[in-house]
């Protein structure tokens, strides 16, 4: 396996928290943007871990050490730590049983590969142990080095179960410049799924699609922005905005002219 140099390794907090785990005989491996994101040479502060340790067990060794957390997500089998100033949002290995396309049950599991499978894309797929070496299950490094946006599974399951990928996957398209549209007949056939998604969500990734013209056309072409609206979509307003360097909200305002519960969202 190659072995990268991580700059989120080197923290002092990192240090304490896998100290911790090796203490208690737990695996734990940095997975997901923080991984991917690095690899790109990009900077970030969102780190996740995952822990082949149900959720509970993993909160009492916390309250063992005195470090706090949230446990707001503790159902999805998920804790947000704090060592010293850094925040770590920690994952048991877990596998998703029923879904409903808006939310999920989970249930714990020990092997690092099963819990790959789980994941929504290959690129995000990836995983990085305390030393530094990559376990990829899923041939995200090959997708990562083409800029290919790639489900893990079966695309049109993996949309049905969680609605909220269908828009995750062109804000990693607008990220990755991956215009390829390889899923469109699926996108065009579960395009309503969108309507399940909140508004806030929906701002949430729209912020980072829509200053890429290419996929915004590419939702277009496959029908999920209109389903976002019940009023007008204009493409072509839109469009012609695009060269002037136009601001998020005057692209916004541009797409959605009619449409106010939109509208709002450009100036939160």
């Amino acid at each position: 396996m190659r072995q990268y140099d991580f700059q989120f390794l080197s923290l002092p907090e990192t240090g304490t928290f896998f100290e911790i785990m090796q203490q208690e005989k737990i695996e734990a491996r940095f997975v997901g943007g923080c991984v991917r994101d690095a690899i790109l040479g990009r900077c970030t502060k969102d780190y996740d871990i995952a822990v082949n340790s149900p959720i509970d067990r993993f909160a009492n060794i916390m309250n063992e050490y005195n470090i706090s957390y949230s446990d707001k997500w503790i159902k999805y089998g998920a804790l947000k730590v704090l060592v010293d100033k850094v925040e770590f949002d920690v994952v048991a290995l877990r596998r998703d049983v029923d879904c409903s396309g808006r939310d999920c049950s989970v249930e714990s599991i020990s092997s690092f590969e099963e819990d790959s499978k789980r994941r929504d894309f290959t690129i995000n797929a990836l995983y990085a142990s305390a030393n530094g070496e990559i376990f990829d299950y899923n041939d995200g490094l090959k997708d990562l080095k083409n800029r290919e946006v790639i489900f893990v599974g079966d695309p049109e399951k993996r949309i049905v179960e969680d609605n909220v990928r269908i828009l995750r996957y062109y804000r990693f398209c607008s990220r990755m410049n991956d215009h390829s549209a390889r899923y469109s007949d699926i996108m065009k056939k579960h395009a309503r799924l969108v309507q399940n998604i909140p508004k806030d969500r929906i701002r949430k990734e729209l912020l980072e699609i829509i200053n890429n013209a290419e996929i915004v056309n590419l939702m277009y072409s496959d029908k999920t922005l209109q389903m976002l609206t019940s009023s007008t979509v204009d493409i072509d307003s839109f469009n012609g905005i695009v060269s002037a360097n136009a601001s998020y909200s005057e692209r916004l305002r541009a797409l959605f002219p009619r449409d106010q519960s939109l509208l709002r969202l450009a100036y939160y």
